[in-house]
């Protein structure tokens, strides 16, 4: 029994060091019995997680017990969690389902990060893909939301994927497997429940829904897999503040394309996804340099210049430090300042976004912080001019100008850290103290704007 799900696993599984998820119910307790019955896979290298949610109270803490005995009972590495999805949902905004969800995933990426296993194993069958498919249907996706699941993908690996309800029931019941029964299974207030137990059986009385929304699945599958095909991850680069970009050009060059980038950026920031962050960041593509969108989750997108950034909502923070030698955090840059050799300077020119200045020609009241309304700025090689316009005429992202720290004398902008320095700090043949002022990421490398 179980012949495609021992291919899988066969294929995936041998000889790699394999977590599964184990709620205690009977898929999963179906596919953790399967998983210690099979010759190819190493007791050693099988490593068993269990969420307790925090939604049904002695419920669901005697359900993360009953895996937790039995785990002791056959010699199995157990590793267990507790969250307080509650909590979560408060504070995201988000549903039960949604926040119990994402935790889980958090959960598995986290042990995949840490290196206790090169895959984890979930217990989804055909039903659950069937499922999934409506729910992205009634919910309004794209074709990527058609394909429903995959076997495999980012470290997670669905082994029943092509199983059936009746095939698991069988197996569970030809193996006297044990498993507890999740009460909230049956509540309709939860989407999938709906679904799985109001629409798709009034479907099921017309047509056989499963199996056609299966086959969708899988056309979509192949259909997506050709647009993906001119899609690389590889053009999804960093940016300043823990964003991400990608060219303007790339995401207007076909709305199916750009779909796919704005999916791949958002899983690169958060990890996931939802159709209304992809609708963003492609429609931002499209708007003026300069404009941004908010993304629920705290998250902006912004037209800038020839890139579109993602990246959290944050406030800059707004200190102030007197000028000195030192290193100066900002939330997100940091100001460092040296004093130096006047006659190695560059006499005020940048040099690989490192500036230097005549530290005699800096007042007493200098300070350094970030821009505030009022800011000017005569720049080394201009005129005096509105802060704001320098930063346009430099094509500083709108995202980062709240971050950029400031040499300041009251509304005098003395020196922009990583761009340019005012022309009233310029060296001399006869300057005599120089500083060094250069500016790092949090990644700790030389912003190199």
């Amino acid at each position: 029994m179980l012949e495609k799900a021992t291919d899988i696993l066969k294929t995936y599984a041998t000889g790699r060091r394999i977590a599964v998820a184990v709620s205690g119910g009977r898929d999963s307790m179906c596919l953790l019995h399967l998983l210690t019955s099979l010759d190819f896979i190493d007791g050693k290298n099988l490593l068993v997680l269990n969420v307790e949610h925090g939604l049904r109270g002695q419920s669901s803490l005697a359900d993360s017990e009953f895996v937790r005995r039995y785990c002791g009972k056959n010699g199995l590495k157990l590793i267990a969690e507790r969250a307080d999805v509650p909590s979560r949902c408060a504070e995201s905004g988000r549903g039960e389902e949604e926040e119990a969800r994402l935790f889980r995933r958090e959960f598995f990426f986290r042990i995949l990060n840490e290196g206790k296993a090169e895959l984890v194993l979930t217990a989804h069958h055909s039903g659950d893909n069937a499922e999934s498919v409506l729910m992205h249907i009634l919910r309004g996706c794209g074709v990527s939301g058609l394909r429903g699941m995959d076997v495999m993908g980012g470290g997670i690996l669905r082994p029943l994927l092509y199983c059936s309800r009746e095939e698991i029931d069988e197996y569970v019941a030809a193996n006297s497997v044990p498993y507890v029964e999740d009460e909230t299974n049956r509540d309709t207030k939860y989407f999938r429940n709906f679904v799985r137990h109001k629409v798709l059986p009034l479907l099921d009385e017309r047509a056989d829904a499963s199996s056609s929304l299966l086959r969708l699945a899988e056309a979509a599958r192949r259909d997506d897999d050709f647009i993906r095909s001119f899609t690389d991850a590889s053009d999804i680069v960093s940016a300043p503040l823990g964003g991400v970009r990608v060219s303007r050009e790339k995401l207007l060059s076909s709305p199916a394309i750009a779909s796919r980038i704005a999916v791949l950026m958002l899983k690169k920031l958060t990890g996931d996804y939802t159709s209304d962050g992809v609708d963003s960041i492609v429609k931002c593509a499209s708007l003026s340099s300069g404009a941004r969108l908010e993304i629920a989750g705290g998250l902006v997108v912004a037209n800038e210049y020839e890139y579109v950034t993602l990246y959290r909502n944050r406030s800059a923070l707004k200190r102030r430090f007197a000028f000195s030698e030192g290193d100066f955090d900002f939330g997100g840059f940091t100001a460092h300042i040296r004093l130096c050799d006047a006659e190695n300077a560059s006499f005020g020119k940048e040099r690989g976004n490192v500036l230097f200045i005549d530290g005699s020609k800096v007042g007493k009241n200098a300070e350094l912080r970030i821009r505030k309304d009022g800011d000017r700025f005569a720049p080394f090689g201009g005129g005096t001019r509105k802060l704001k316009e320098f930063f346009i005429d430099k094509k500083i992202p709108s995202s980062l100008r709240d971050f950029i720290p400031l040499l300041c004398e009251e509304n005098a902008v003395l020196a922009v850290f990583g761009v340019e320095i005012s022309r009233a700090l310029k060296l001399g043949p006869d300057s005599k103290k120089a500083y060094k002022l250069w500016l790092t990421d949090e990644k700790g490398e030389i912003w190199k704007g």
